[in-house]
């Protein structure tokens, strides 16, 4: 048995590591939403049924997007305007989560710069194409990412919180 993996063969701990903490808290962040959406339906322990019905929503995150911003109006005025921005910035980064969550990432050989490569489609059916999002990233926009993800995941726990509170 090998000391390391290929994947740590590949890339440095660092980057492992900021790429789990993104992946974590963009899974917690996606936890969070499909529980907010449950609490503004007044649904805090929902029986099997309505819990089967509510997983089918956590599955698709495009379906998770259109949900919470469902819930806008379900919630109080004030949480729903904070509902209504997180929702906005959740749809915007998207396409960077699912970068992180299904990129391949690797060190460059010549000059070792950090990049990533997917591929991911658009439209559906006949209408379906195939785009590759490939390159570099530097330190800050890593930095940058892990801030705004964590802002995020804060934000929705806070939500979540009041939530629970009205309960």
């Amino acid at each position: 048995m090998t000391d390391y993996t290929l994947g740590e063969q590949m890339l440095p701990a660092r980057v492992l590591t900021e790429i789990g903490i993104y992946l974590q808290s963009a899974a917690h962040l996606e936890l969070t939403i499909w529980q907010i959406i449950m609490y503004a339906d007044g649904e805090f322990l929902p029986e099997k049924e309505k819990l089967i019905n509510y997983l089918e929503i956590k599955k698709v995150t495009p379906t998770l997007l259109k949900e919470i911003k469902s819930s806008v109006s379900k919630v109080p005025p004030k949480l729903g305007i904070r509902l209504a921005e997180l929702a906005k910035k959740m749809e915007v980064g998207l396409i960077n989560r699912n970068y992180a969550a299904h990129g391949a990432f690797f060190l460059d050989p010549p000059t070792m710069s950090l990049r990533a490569s997917h591929y991911y489609p658009q439209g559906k059916g006949s209408n379906r194409t195939w785009y590759e999002a490939s390159g570099s990233l530097n330190r800050r926009q890593v930095s940058n990412a892990i801030e705004e993800i964590d802002a995020l995941l804060r934000e929705a726990v806070e939500i979540r919180i009041e939530l629970e509170k009205s309960r």
